[in-house]
């Protein structure tokens, strides 16, 4: 028994999603199931215990969704999923995924799901768990959903698999220019390593992780992102927001409501101050919209008409 799974005795608990459905003693073993079930189900990957939620609709898009940070207390149990409250029912398929790092500390609050030195979570276990995931559903599309952390690893993966799209709200899009006290919780409890300095100055202590998005994304973007920003959030908007637009040469305009650059299409809200997410309404809005106008959505970017994709009435103003 691993590590990681001993601590999951006392911090885990499967009661208010169903029960766990199905174990899966490797990841092996999961990839090679032709009965895989909808509701929860656990994966034993060497050092990395991995919950997902999963609804297959099959033929139609697949909604991908990340958590952001988690407020954690001795009443908290793990896993935790995103997504079953603003996904269209019945008309595409969810896999909602818990960050297997979240583990590691009983007051570690947020992983990026990039990993830790003990298991890779960005180049094997999720891009593995997706890929089985769309054999079985044959999906339309592949959407990437989340917020503030749940942000970074949707852009994170949606660059993976280029012909997706990412929807995210208030993301890190680098790591390390985070608040610097969750930023220290995670590279000690997931890496060993006590100061940020030290993975700035040796980036081979994070295991070759990727911590910069806008690196990463290298200027250009082949997949489409829909990029939700609350104006009055100033430390996601000068610290991640900025840094990542103008990495594609974007001057953008920072007026509230919808500004199309290309691939990417930002929705400027003022949803109240501070960290503050977009209105569930919104998120719901653009998912069903989304689902509704697959067939035209590369044809509404090249346009420059993504904009549609925002109902007229939807809540910029808080």
């Amino acid at each position: 028994m691993s590590w990681s799974m001993c601590y999951s005795e006392v911090s885990r608990s499967g009661k208010r999603w169903g029960g766990v459905k199905k174990y899966y003693e490797s990841l092996t073993d999961f990839q090679s199931d032709t009965n895989i079930p909808n509701g929860l189900s656990s994966i034993q990957a060497e050092c990395a215990l991995l919950d997902i939620s999963i609804d297959i609709v099959k033929g139609k898009p697949l909604y991908v969704f990340f958590n952001g940070a988690q407020r954690r207390n001795d009443n908290f149990k793990l896993p935790v999923f995103s997504g079953r409250g603003i996904t269209p029912v019945g008309e595409v398929s969810r896999l909602s995924i818990s960050d297997p790092a979240l583990y590691f500390a009983k007051d570690l609050s947020m992983g990026w799901y990039a990993g830790t030195r003990f298991f890779s979570t960005q180049k094997i276990l999720i891009p593995a768990v997706i890929d089985k995931i769309s054999s079985v559903a044959q999906p339309s599309k592949i959407i990437f959903i989340g917020g503030s952390s749940g942000g970074f690893a949707s852009l994170y993966f949606s660059k993976r698999y280029e012909d997706s799209i990412a929807l995210v709200c208030n993301p890190q899009t680098n790591i390390l220019r985070y608040h610097s006290a969750h930023v220290k919780r995670y590279i000690k409890y997931c890496f060993g390593v006590e100061e940020i300095s030290q993975v700035r100055d040796d980036p081979s202590l994070m295991r070759g992780i990727t911590k910069n998005v806008c690196h990463f994304y290298k200027g250009e973007i082949k997949n489409k992102i829909i990029y939700m920003q609350n104006k009055d959030d100033k430390h996601h908007l000068k610290n991640h927001f900025l840094p990542f637009v103008k990495s594609f040469g974007i001057n953008p305009n920072l007026n509230i409501g919808c500004h199309q650059y290309g691939n990417l299409l930002n929705l400027m809200g003022d949803w109240g101050e501070g960290h503050q997410v977009a209105p569930r309404r919104v998120w719901a809005d653009i998912l069903s919209d989304l689902s509704n106008n697959l067939d035209c959505l590369d044809t509404l970017f090249e346009r420059g008409e993504a904009n549609s994709l925002v109902r007229p009435n939807a809540e910029y103003a808080k």
